[in-house]
């Protein structure tokens, strides 16, 4: 986020980016709940480090 000024984002843009990835995260994190109580919270946070 703090990163988009130097690279010449807009304001207006840097919001929308910020609602972006606030929504993705909300949507991740249902899915990614079940499936930690599924498979176990150490593999599914390996995994996710490891995508990440």
């Amino acid at each position: 986020m703090l990163q988009t000024k130097d690279l010449g984002v807009s304001f207006k843009d840097t919001i929308l980016i910020y609602a972006a990835f606030n929504l993705l995260a909300a949507l991740i994190s249902y899915p990614s709940g079940h499936l930690s109580d599924k498979f176990g919270r150490k593999n599914i946070l390996l995994i996710s480090f490891v995508i990440f």
